[in-house]
Order: C-alpha cells, then sequence, then structure tokens
C-alpha cells in the first residue's frame, strides 16, 4: 500500500488578529492533518480528532449558552 493524502476541506478561519487559511487533509495512514497558515500543523489520529471535535462541540455550547445568558463561572 503506498502513502496517500487528500486535500479534505480548505477554509480562511477570520481571527481578532487577521485571517488564517486553514486546510484540512485525511492520509492513508489514518490521520487527519490541519495547517494553519504556514506557521502551525497538527497531526491527529481518529481518536485525538475526536477528542478535539467533542471539546469543540462542547465550547460551542457554552458560548451558544453565554450568547443567550450571559457569562457564568
Amino acid at each position: 500500500m503506498t502513502y496517500q493524502n487528500k486535500n479534505f476541506d480548505n477554509l480562511t478561519l477570520k481571527t481578532e488578529s487577521g485571517s488564517v487559511a486553514t486546510v484540512i487533509e485525511v492520509d492513508s495512514l489514518g490521520y487527519a492533518t490541519i495547517r494553519f497558515g504556514n506557521g502551525y500543523t497538527l497531526r491527529l489520529s481518529l481518536e485525538q480528532l475526536t477528542g478535539l471535535v467533542d471539546s469543540l462541540e462542547d465550547t460551542v455550547r457554552e458560548l451558544e449558552e453565554m450568547k443567550h445568558y450571559g457569562f457564568s463561572k
């Protein structure tokens, strides 16, 4: 089996400090690679990616709650 890499998504994240070109790839070794511009890259297994997605989903719910009810400790 030869190594294969597939570009899965390209997006631009707009942050407080500017825009960051973001590329998401998957490969035949079972990893997802997320590139944030030329400055930072995450290479994650399915288990690690699932943990990150779960955490981001929890963060989205928290921000939605804050939007409606304000910040709570």
